[in-house]
């Protein structure tokens, strides 16, 4: 990768979900008692627009339908539905497991919850219905704890986690080929992509400063 741009942001703010629409950042902040939704202007790190998630929820994942901004949490199978415009909540959202990185193609969202079975879910984006899932598999092997995920013009673009035994390297990203889906029960890895310098965990890559990366 070559870094391209470098954006202010601030420290204290644990990335767990990102987005950019409008010109402007969107970012779902974790960790109990600090979790926020906010819109952050890019280029100088202030903070436009902000709300306080509920003290006892662990922010994750975030992407937008339509008007909608969908926010999700780590261990509450709980999600949070916002007007974009105004950050007015809407509803709430149910979803089995565990919560992590969220994005969306044009007819449904995709969640994965980074444990080790290596799944990605499809959700209704109305209903919040999961109707379907699939294997994301590296030589024929299950790929376990995909953690962040976002929709990129080449595919889904997937962050992974460190499981708790340390068995999963969170310094390498996947670029899977959505070419694949709906066609059986698994996704196969286009390439694992450039390990140095990538996220792995988002918020690491952003505690101080955004960075803009482009492929060489």
């Amino acid at each position: 990768y070559t870094v391209v741009h470098r954006y202010p942001h601030d420290p204290a703010a644990f990335t767990q979900g990102l987005i950019v629409r409008d010109g402007v950042f969107y970012e779902s902040t974790g960790l109990n008692g600090k979790s926020t939704l906010r819109k952050v202007e890019i280029t100088t790190g202030k903070v436009l627009q902000q709300t306080k998630v509920d003290t006892k929820y662990f922010a994750e994942g975030l992407t937008d339908w339509n008007d909608k901004l969908l926010q999700l949490t780590w261990r509450d199978g709980l999600g949070f539905v916002y007007d974009r415009k105004t950050f007015a909540f809407k509803e709430t959202f149910r979803y089995y497991g565990e919560g992590w990185g969220l994005t969306h193609d044009d007819k449904r969202l995709m969640l994965s919850d980074g444990q080790a079975a290596g799944a990605l879910r499809f959700l209704d984006p109305t209903t919040f219905v999961e109707n379907g899932r699939v294997i994301v598999k590296d030589q024929g092997a299950p790929v376990a704890a995909l953690g962040i995920i976002e929709g990129a013009a080449e595919g889904i673009a997937i962050g992974l986690r460190a499981l708790e035994d340390g068995s999963s390297n969170p310094a390498v990203d996947l670029l899977i080929n959505t070419d694949d889906l709906g066609r059986d029960d698994l996704l196969r890895v286009d390439r694992r992509l450039n390990a140095s310098g990538a996220p792995g965990s988002s918020h690491q890559a952003l505690r101080s400063a955004i960075q803009l990366r482009t492929r060489k």
